[in-house]
């Protein structure tokens, strides 16, 4: 992939998971990083629809998805440290370091509506990634 397509991909990337954030309750985006949901939203068009649905639709289709990894295998995928920041692979730093500020916001155990676990895996999530783009870099 070129530089001006790595760009633009990324851009897209991002404009996604800002409409998410900006549509979906903080109750669904909780949902969505812990389930590693992320990645299934790839184009403005299926958030808009996702987050046109009726709150209890929603709901059921968390759930509908939480069995299904009940009965998955429970191995971590190797990018399951993207998943949960909605980044691309090919991420860098400073989009590593801007995505944990915005989850630190959203779900630090100290704001309305936190969630201390999700704020440790989030917290490992990004040492494990600062230390993936060093690697890159190096």
């Amino acid at each position: 992939m070129n530089k001006d397509r790595k760009a633009t991909h990324r851009k897209s990337y991002r404009n996604v998971h800002e409409c998410m954030e900006a549509l979906l309750s903080r109750e669904d985006l909780k949902k969505i990083h812990l389930l590693g949901l992320w990645t299934a939203f790839d184009d403005l068009d299926q958030v808009k629809q996702f987050a046109s649905r009726p709150r209890q639709e929603r709901q059921e289709f968390f759930a509908r998805y939480e069995r299904s990894l009940d009965d998955a295998p429970r191995a971590r995928p190797a990018d399951a440290d993207h998943q949960l920041f909605g980044l691309p692979q090919e991420a860098g730093e400073e989009e590593v370091r801007q995505r944990y500020r915005d989850l630190a916001l959203t779900f630090h155990p100290d704001r309305n509506g936190g969630d201390q676990a999700l704020m440790q895996e989030i917290n490992a999530a990004y040492q494990r990634l600062l230390e993936a783009v060093a690697r890159r870099r190096a």
